[in-house]
């Protein structure tokens, strides 16, 4: 009787064990997979990133804020501050076929609605040297990086209020306009001398385009060394003469050859 007891203990034991589910990653392009887990939690995944240089010149000298600069007619300015809002990152195929990060957050529209988007957005800012743009999981051979700078679609409704304030259309950020509930493109502060500092808005969007052969591989990282030229940004402005608009204007004509792969 004492026997068949503990068998019937040791029974009950494997029963509880062979039923105890494993929690971890099962999903196998998954950075964090977990062949013993058979119940889903947590996936980390492989990033698009961004690897970006600031430059200044061709030549790749550091862009610093508040550094002296010369414009179309030699005269002195500062950049005291500078953002871009940059969306809808893709990498295409030799077809021309494009592949977009997997990451999407629910956001409320301003009309009260909501709606999933595709979460690929993120600045460009002096100083801000690595973004990761998302989970990226489509493996191969890619021929182009394509990007919006600004933004497109059900994203430009996105009610900026309703978002953590870490998110790059939060309210509290510089590119949403709590009064007219729009989204900026791109800011700028410009110092044209010591008692003058002028603000800068672009509103519209600018599709920018770069040729790079890259491979995207399973257990790695996708790297895009991406390079901004400031002075390409602000080529041909003269800010003595040059209205608002005119700069601006200007700016957007720029900014599209303004990008380039290191």
């Amino acid at each position: 009787m004492f026997f068949l007891k503990i068998f019937f203990f040791l029974a009950l034991i494997s029963v509880f064990v062979s039923c105890t589910s494993v929690e971890g990653c099962i999903d196998p392009v998954a950075e964090n997979f977990d062949p013993e887990a058979d119940k889903n939690c947590c996936c980390l995944y492989y990033q698009l990133r961004f690897d970006i240089d600031h430059s200044i010149d061709t030549f790749g000298t550091s862009f610093n804020l508040l550094n002296f600069y010369t414009d179309a007619a030699g005269a002195a300015y500062q950049i005291k501050s500078s953002a871009l809002l940059i969306s809808d990152v893709s990498l295409l195929k030799a077809d021309g076929t494009a592949f977009y990060v997997n990451d999407s957050i629910l956001t409320t529209l301003q009309n009260g609605s909501s709606s999933w988007l595709r979460d690929d957005f993120f600045y460009l800012k002096p100083g801000n040297f690595i973004s990761d743009v998302g989970a990226f999981t489509t493996f191969g051979d890619y021929t182009k990086v394509r990007f919006l700078v600004g933004l497109s679609g059900t994203a430009t409704q996105s009610d900026g209020s309703a978002l953590t304030t870490t998110h790059p259309l939060s309210a509290i950020n510089s590119f949403y306009d709590a009064t007219s509930g729009r989204y900026r493109s791109g800011r700028w502060e410009i110092i044209k001398n010591v008692t003058d500092t002028t603000l800068y808005e672009l509103t519209d969007t600018v599709w920018v385009e770069l040729d790079y052969p890259l491979s995207s591989r399973d257990g790695f990282d996708t790297v895009l060394p991406l390079g901004f030229n400031y002075s390409t940004l602000m080529q041909d402005i003269v800010f003595a003469t040059d209205d608002s608009i005119t700069v601006i204007q200007k700016i957007k004509n720029n900014v599209r050859n303004a990008f380039y792969i290191q």
